[in-house]
C-alpha cells in the first residue's frame, strides 16, 4: 500500500509516443537522382509518401485503434455559444448521467446581494431545481457520491461587508456539508472550520477527502489563498488526516479517487521544494496532474505527461480517463486515455478556445460537461455558459437553462 503501480498502471506512467524519422530525410540514392530525373523523382517519392501515409500508419503513432488523432482537427462542428452566460461555477453528474449538481452564483434569488445556490438539473427534462439550504451561506463545488446517494459540499457565510478583513474571515469559516438525497436531509460533517474546497467521497462512502488551504495571500493578490494540502475525514471514526504526503501545492482543484487508496489531483506549483521552477514544469510537459497514493510520505512528480498542459482530469466507470490539454499540431482539446493507452483528441471549437472549466465526463462515458467564458464575462465578472460535448457524434452543444429564480425548491430537513 503506498505504491500506487498497479492502480494506476496505465494511466500517464509509459504513454509516449513514437515518431518515425522525418519525412524529408530520404535516401541518399534518391537524393542523387534529382540531380537527374526530376519528374520519375516526383512520381517515386509521390509512391513512398503513399506508402509511408496509408500503408504503414503504424510507424507514424504506435496509438492502436487511435484514428482519432490522425484526423484533421483543423476543422471542428458548429458551436452556438450562449453570448450572455450566467453565474456558474461547478457540475457534478449523477450515475445515471441525466442529472447534473450544478453551482450557480447568482443576484436573482433574494437580491440584490449575489449568492451562490445548489441547483439540480435534468439534462432530459429539462427540469431545475433549487436545494433549500441555508441562504445565510455560500455554496460550492457539490459532488455526487459513487451510488449518487449522497452529495458532499463546501459551505461558508456570506460576509457582512466588501472589506479584505471580512473576505478573509469567511475563507476561515468554510465547512463541509454532507446531504441524503433520499431522506432529503443534510449535516455538516464533524470537522472544525477552515480553508477548503472539492470535498470528494470515497468509492465506499466513508470518507470525504478535501483540499485544505494553509495559507491566506495578502489584498490585491490574484488568488486568496494558497498552501493545498489534501486531507481525507473518515466518517466512521470522526478522524481527520493527511491523505499521504504534507506536500503543499499553490493552487488545487477538482480531483477523483482511483480507487480507496489512490487520488489523481489536478494541481499547480508545489511549494517548498524546489520543483515549481520553468525547468521542472517543462521536464513533465507542465503537467498539472498528480497522483496520490495512501500514506505515501515522499512527493510525487506529475504522473500524466503524454499531453502537454495536462489538467482538469476525470474517470468514467470504465477507467477511462478524460482530460483536457495541448495538442501539438491543433492546440487546446479534450483527450481520452483509457487502459490500453489508447489515446483521443477533439480540438476545442474556436468559440471556446478562451477554455474551459468544470470538465466532468458522464460515468457512462458518453459525454462530457463544461463551463466556458462568454462574452459577458468581459462585463459581468466570472459569467460562464454551459456546454456539452457528445462524444459518439463528436458534437458540442450549448445549454440553456431555465432561469434561476424560476426553479423549483427541494425542501430539506437539517
Amino acid at each position: 500500500m503506498g505504491s500506487g503501480v498497479s492502480a494506476f498502471a496505465g494511466v500517464g506512467r509509459d504513454l509516449s509516443v513514437k515518431r518515425m524519422k522525418p519525412i524529408h530525410k530520404l535516401p541518399v540514392a534518391l537524393k542523387a537522382r534529382m540531380k537527374n530525373d526530376w519528374g520519375v523523382l516526383a512520381k517515386r517519392c509521390q509512391q513512398y509518401l503513399f506508402i509511408v501515409y496509408f500503408a504503414l500508419p503504424s510507424l507514424l503513432l504506435e496509438f492502436s485503434a487511435s484514428a482519432a488523432l490522425a484526423d484533421d482537427h483543423s476543422v471542428v462542428q458548429p458551436f452556438n455559444v450562449d453570448l450572455n452566460g450566467r453565474g456558474y461555477r461547478w457540475i457534478s453528474i449523477h450515475p445515471d448521467g441525466e442529472q447534473w449538481l450544478i453551482t450557480e452564483c447568482t443576484d436573482r434569488i433574494g437580491p440584490p446581494r449575489e449568492n451562490c445556490f445548489l441547483f439540480l438539473y435534468n439534462i432530459k427534462t429539462k427540469r431545475y431545481q433549487r436545494y433549500d439550504l441555508p441562504s445565510s451561506y455560500f455554496y460550492a463545488d457539490a459532488q455526487f457520491s459513487m451510488s449518487g446517494r449522497l452529495i458532499v459540499t463546501t459551505r461558508r457565510p456570506i460576509p457582512a461587508d466588501d472589506s479584505h478583513q471580512e473576505f478573509e474571515r469567511i475563507q476561515g469559516e468554510s465547512e463541509i456539508l454532507l446531504l441524503d438525497t433520499e431522506e432529503r436531509k443534510f449535516q455538516t460533517i464533524p470537522l472544525r472550520k477552515g480553508r477548503y474546497k472539492t470535498p470528494v467521497m470515497s468509492p465506499d462512502e466513508t470518507r470525504v477527502a478535501y483540499w485544505s488551504a494553509q495559507i491566506v495571500r495578502p489584498e490585491g493578490s490574484k488568488t486568496s489563498t494558497s498552501g493545498y494540502e489534501l486531507h481525507e475525514f473518515d466518517l466512521r471514526s470522526g478522524r481527520d488526516f493527511l491523505f499521504a504526503s504534507s506536500v503543499r501545492f499553490f493552487l488545487a482543484d477538482r480531483f477523483q479517487y482511483r480507487d480507496r487508496d489512490h487520488i489523481l489531483a489536478d494541481a499547480y506549483g508545489p511549494l517548498f521544494s524546489g520543483k515549481a521552477s520553468f525547468g521542472y514544469l517543462k521536464k513533465f510537459n507542465f503537467s498539472q496532474l498528480y497522483c496520490f497514493d495512501r500514506d505515501f510520505q515522499q512527493q510525487s512528480d506529475p504522473c500524466v505527461t503524454e499531453v502537454a498542459w495536462a489538467s482538469k482530469p476525470s474517470f468514467d466507470r470504465h477507467g477511462d480517463l478524460f482530460l483536457y490539454g495541448q495538442h501539438q499540431k491543433f492546440g487546446a482539446g479534450l483527450f481520452e486515455i483509457n487502459d490500453q493507452q489508447v489515446k483521443k483528441f477533439w480540438k476545442l471549437p474556436s468559440a471556446a478556445d478562451q477554455g474551459i472549466s468544470a470538465l466532468v465526463v458522464a460515468p457512462s462515458g458518453n459525454y462530457l460537461a463544461f463551463t466556458y467564458p462568454t462574452a459577458s464575462a468581459r462585463r459581468i465578472k466570472n459569467h460562464r455558459a454551459l456546454g456539452l460535448f457528445d462524444i459518439q457524434s463528436e458534437r458540442w452543444i450549448s445549454l440553456q437553462l431555465p432561469q434561476p429564480e424560476t426553479s423549483e425548491t427541494i425542501p430539506l430537513l437539517q
